[in-house]
């Protein structure tokens, strides 16, 4: 995650897919070591792994346009706003000038966690875990 302040024009934050992948595929493993079926334990079955990248970045598109759609309002006159490519996800607003340079990091947390929960949800509705899917 990173934060790039291009003064009166934008604010960019970058996600890098690599560590929304660790993220989505630590929890999602934490919380299958916790699912017990017939005595076994579900981390093949629930847990997000390499195996599963192609449902992972299906997912994570989805999560990049759902975040796009809400942050769309603040990027009137920045260009390529909205960008997913091979190894990140770029969030650009634009910069006004009158916000606490202290919140950014704390903004770009935010998203990555809206994005990452996102991620997280589709692949529980997916496995049909409606109950673990609820909390994210």
């Amino acid at each position: 995650m990173a934060v790039t302040v291009t003064t009166g024009v934008k604010i960019a934050f970058t996600l890098l897919r690599e560590d929304i992948f660790e993220s989505v595929s630590l929890e999602t493993l934490t919380a299958a070591s916790k699912i017990e079926k017939e005595g076994q334990i579900q981390i093949d079955e629930y847990g997000i792994s390499e195996d599963e990248l192609t449902i992972f970045n299906e997912f994570l598109k989805e999560a990049h346009m759902n975040i796009s759609r809400i942050l769309m309002k603040m990027t009137n006159g920045v260009a390529t706003a909205m960008v997913i490519n091979s190894t990140s996800l770029i969030y650009s607003v634009k910069d006004k000038a009158g916000y606490n340079v202290n919140l950014l990091p704390e903004i770009d947390e935010n998203i990555f966690q809206a994005v990452k929960n996102f991620v997280i949800k589709e692949w529980f509705v997916k496995c049909a875990l409606g109950d673990l899917a609820k909390y994210y």
